[in-house]
């Protein structure tokens, strides 16, 4: 079978073979084209070829689908808008990638006209413009058409500076950068910014603290739980919408897109501070409907998390009309979802799975693949207009991008084609994404069984960095299940787990040593079974009483490798937190 991501709606192969890597440019009937498009033309042709390329565009709309029709002499690409020519040659691409071709008819188009994926550049690391790019190429390739940096403190606000002068943040340059180059790649880049909970850093501030919801709230030294909790603006103070309007403003005018996504997501601590007493849902509605108006006002469609709605379905009737709500679920198999909530009340739809990368070193493949196929299926079958994949940064985002492109990419396939992903889809990523064989995917199955811990009497498992972060982040004081969990630890075999997750390094260096794997991906993925193998090291050392210098020098070791690829691929964030935290665990 070839290997397509995603693999298109109607593949009829015919009679006789075609050479994709000998094409040669005949014609391109297509007013209106836009550069970029022809440029993605001229570079995949070359000047003397086998077959003739011959590009037909009706106009310049944006619509997506596209039919390619696949002689041995002449290829015709035919597509309504200039976003259906790209995707086209996305496909062609990746056929050329297989090698000599059948001849074949490809009629395609996307089940959801809305595919995104979101990118927590807030809590841990803030990649560099050149990573995000990145990523919009793999994006691009994967016929993704939007992409969100989830902002809380990591742009360049005029409030909030001398706060985030030593973290790190992009500037308007670099937004402005970053718009073009994915308007370039046939993807919007949609404003996000946590505009109620989740502000951290500027409800820390000496400036703003009078503005957090918990009158009593006082800062402590970093800690990851902390600010997860305990940082939503108090929303009955006038000064909160005038700061929030103040920070949209100043972010709208960076990019093309039509929507602004204001978050408004786990406002935790509503009517529990100084509003306590109060209408929570109705506080809720108050403060977000003023957002919304000022958005609309400036022609933007608004997105929000549909979280707290979900939990008071009766403000449904109550917001402002055109809000796209982000339904998230990150359940294996999408129970608490409700797609059917939304669809009854005639509102407009986003499907958020997850590539359950959060909190971990690497992606959970055995979790991450039904979680999207479930909540994907049920929001088609309640006409969702989309899918929002994401990509959370929870506990300092120690797993680096390698570590979560299956998830990454079993979203965009199963984004375009619901119900015709499944029965290709290991052997493609691994032959488009990985360049390696479907080895890969075992070693990735081991790994993420080494990168958790089961505890029966609470009934879940826990990913081992949350697990670890929970037990030793000592600006939290002792958990008071501290001692049950150790006891749970010293019970487990963590030599073997750690020499497990050991094996999967060596396993992936030797295909890396073989050119049996992408370098770059799999030297990240060794990173993260070194991680996880030294952790487990120094867990077991805590369990016998003392961490020992063999197994502190080993993590030393990894944590000065982690810091250079860290720094090399991102600005510097929170990565001072994280080595503060490893440095004092093994003392």
């Amino acid at each position: 079978m070839l290997k397509l991501l995603p693999m298109p709606q109607i593949m009829e192969e015919q009679c006789g073979n075609c050479d994709l890597n000998a094409v040669t440019l005949a014609s391109v009937n297509a007013p209106g084209l836009p550069s970029f498009v022809l440029d993605e033309i001229m570079s995949f042709c070359v000047q003397e070829g086998q077959a003739a390329l011959m590009v037909t565009c009706a106009d310049d709309t944006l619509a997506e689908e596209y039919c390619l029709v696949i002689g041995e002499r002449e290829i015709a690409l035919t597509a309504s808008g200039y976003k259906g020519v790209y995707y086209a040659l996305q496909t062609l691409r990746q056929l050329r990638k297989n090698g000599v071709v059948p001849c074949m008819t490809i009629t395609d188009k996307p089940d959801y006209a809305y595919r995104g994926f979101y990118q927590d550049v807030s809590r841990g690391r803030i990649p560099t413009v050149e990573t995000v790019k990145r990523l919009v190429d793999r994006l691009a390739s994967l016929k993704y058409n939007s992409l969100q940096l989830y902002i809380e403190h990591t742009h360049r606000f005029a409030e909030y500076v001398g706060i985030n002068d030593d973290l790190g943040y992009y500037t308007d340059d670099e937004i402005l950068e970053l718009d073009r180059y994915c308007r370039e790649h046939c993807i919007e880049l949609v404003p996000s910014l946590s505009s109620f909970g989740h502000l951290y850093y500027l409800l820390e501030s000496e400036q703003y603290r009078h503005l957090c919801e918990m009158p009593d709230h006082k800062p402590t030294v970093h800690n990851w739980h902390d600010r997860l909790i305990h940082h939503t603006i108090d929303p009955h103070n006038p000064e909160s919408l005038s700061l929030i309007t103040s920070l949209i403003g100043q972010y709208l005018p960076l990019f093309t897109s039509d929507r602004f996504n204001i978050c408004c997501d786990e406002t935790f601590d509503l009517c529990k501070g100084k509003n306590a007493g109060g209408d929570a849902a109705a506080t809720y509605v108050g403060f977000v409907s003023q957002l919304v108006v000022f958005l609309k006002r400036r022609g933007k469609t608004v997105m929000m998390w549909g979280d707290i709605v979900m939990q008071h379905p009766e403000v449904l009737t109550q917001l402002p009309d055109g809000i796209e709500y982000l339904n998230w679920c990150y359940d294996m198999k999408g129970n608490g979802l409700r797609p059917e909530l939304l669809a009854e009340h005639g509102k407009p739809q986003i499907i958020c799975p997850s590539v359950h990368s959060h909190k971990r070193f690497v992606e959970k493949i055995v979790y991450n693949r039904p979680n999207i196929a479930s909540v994907l299926e049920a929001g088609l079958a309640y006409g969702a207009v989309g899918m929002l994949n994401t990509n959370w940064g929870d506990y300092g985002h120690l797993c680096f991008d390698e570590g979560m492109l299956y998830g990454l990419a079993y979203g965009g396939a199963k984004a375009w084609n619901v119900h015709g992903t499944d029965e290709s889809f290991d052997d493609a990523v691994c032959a488009l994404v990985y360049e390696s064989s479907t080895e890969v995917l075992a070693i990735l199955r081991t790994l993420g069984a080494c990168d958790e811990i089961w505890f029966e009497r609470e009934g879940y498992e826990m990913a081992l960095w949350e697990l670890t972060v929970q037990m030793f982040d000592r600006t939290v004081g002792v958990p008071d299940n501290y001692d049950y969990r150790l006891s749970v630890l010293c019970d487990n075999p963590l030599a073997a787990k750690g020499k497990d997750a050991h094996d999967c390094a060596v396993r992936l260096q030797s295909m890396i040593d073989s050119g049996e794997l992408n370098t770059e991906i799999g030297e990240a993925l060794v990173l993260a079974a070194d991680m996880i193998a030294a952790i487990f090291a120094v867990l077991a050392d805590v369990c016998r009483g003392n961490v020992s210098e063999d197994s502190a020098q080993e993590m030393r070791r990894c944590l000065n490798v982690y810091e250079q690829l860290w720094m090399r691929r991102n600005k510097r964030g929170e990565w001072d937190v994280v080595r503060e935290f490893f440095d004092a665990m093994i003392g």
